[in-house]
């Protein structure tokens, strides 16, 4: 939509996703009030959330916590969950591996 597709369940895609995963999709922009439901253009919500390099509910979830003054909370949350290996260790190993 920020780049100018207004309805993407109709867009001719090289490789189309499949219409559910799409449906599901548009549902969950609706849902975090991203787009606006009358004629699916971004909402201002949406078009804040369309800056940030993350998928829509976290997204919302780092902009949810600026407004609620925890925004730094909300971008480690973030953060964390975007993360693919364990962020914990054991400092015992880490030792015995510079010895």
């Amino acid at each position: 939509m920020k780049l100018g597709v207004n309805d993407p369940l109709q867009f001719d895609f090289v490789l189309s996703p499949p219409q559910e995963v799409l449906r599901s999709s548009m549902q969950q922009l609706l849902d975090l009030k991203a787009v606006n439901l009358f004629d699916m253009s971004l909402s201002t919500l949406g078009e804040y959330m369309s800056y940030l390099p993350l998928e829509p509910r976290l997204s919302f979830m780092v902009l949810k916590g600026i407004d609620l003054n925890i925004g730094w909370e909300a971008i480690i949350l973030a953060a964390l969950v975007t993360v693919s290996r364990n962020i914990f260790f054991e400092l015992q190993k880490m030792n015995q591996k510079h010895i």
